[in-house]
């Protein structure tokens, strides 16, 4: 049998260039083009699977990651 790797959901943190806010945003989110600009999904809060995410898109040339 064959040993398939599955890949992990990975929480990153990132943010804003401009306002330094911190955001949250996970690897299975959404991400969505729009007139040929990227935006990701991000949250507030770290996220946790008990409860229910409330996600907002900013523009992904617009933040940095967080290590």
């Amino acid at each position: 049998m064959r040993n398939v790797k599955k890949k992990l959901d990975v929480t990153k943190k990132i943010q804003t260039r401009i306002t330094k806010d911190l955001y949250y945003t996970n690897s299975s989110w959404p991400i969505k083009e729009i007139d040929g600009v990227e935006f990701i999904a991000v949250t507030k809060s770290p996220p946790e699977s008990n409860k229910p995410q409330n996600l907002h898109y900013l523009r992904k040339d617009s933040i940095e990651y967080i290590k």
